[in-house]
């Protein structure tokens, strides 16, 4: 016995009257479950009188569509502020969000690879002063910091690349504070079921167009069995 796939192709005619729809019902194909996000990276800090100190970047663009700064702020409002770096390296690459709750009012920066406090246009990726519309402008876990300003963005990360974290205050006049950080890989969401053979992609809906002379056709792909009967025996 041995088995085989036989072709079988349909050709829906067009309609007259409306549009009609073509569909096809084979066995079940599981989907995927969703998969939450996580916690990749949550870590404290502070800064103080004694904190390094340098000139910030301003924010491009929004905090979900994020673009690299450009411009670096003047005058007591970002000229030398007090900052803190973490160095992170993800595990998954795609798209993270990066929280910062802070007692002070704070800003948050994005670096690949190295960050220079001497030229913090180079390098830089992403910036943000106080978030409102990532995760409805709340730092999911504040870990106990009673915040006056919360700082974040969405951006894609690439598995191993090394990224520096710079949590700062947003004006020179900060001399003390704390925060709390984390950055969170997205979830994906779960993929249902289809119709269709297991290892064989099920049918999709097909839309039959009206007066389209052409109409609509469509490949399926059904298993079926070959029989060949025994040799005669002399």
């Amino acid at each position: 016995m041995r088995s085989t796939l036989a072709i079988v192709t349909l050709l829906a005619a067009v309609g007259t009257a409306q549009a009609q729809q073509l569909t096809f019902q084979t066995p079940f194909t599981p989907g995927t479950p969703a998969v939450p996000g996580a916690v990749q990276l949550a870590y404290s800090g502070a800064l103080s009188a004694a904190s390094l100190r340098y000139n910030r970047v301003i924010a491009a663009g929004t905090e979900l569509l994020p673009l690299t700064p450009t411009a670096l702020a003047t005058g007591v409002n970002g000229s030398s502020v007090a900052f803190s770096v973490q160095s992170f390296i993800p595990s998954l690459t795609g798209a993270h969000d990066f929280f910062s709750a802070q007692s002070y009012d704070g800003f948050l920066s994005l670096y690949e690879s190295t960050f220079v406090a001497a030229t913090p246009l180079v390098n830089v990726r992403a910036a943000d002063d106080d978030m409102t519309v990532l995760n409805g402008g709340n730092v999911p876990n504040r870990n106990g910091v009673a915040t006056s300003n919360d700082s974040g963005f969405r951006f894609n990360l690439t598995a191993g690349t090394t990224y520096q974290i710079v949590t700062s205050s947003f004006a020179n006049s900060v001399t003390a504070g704390t925060f709390y950080n984390e950055v969170r890989s997205l979830g994906t969401p779960a993929i249902p079921g289809i119709p269709g053979i297991p290892g064989i992609p099920g049918s999709p809906i097909i839309n039959i167009p009206d007066n389209v002379n052409a109409g609509v056709s469509l490949d399926l792909v059904v298993p079926c069995l070959l029989y060949t009967s025994p040799s005669p025996r002399d």
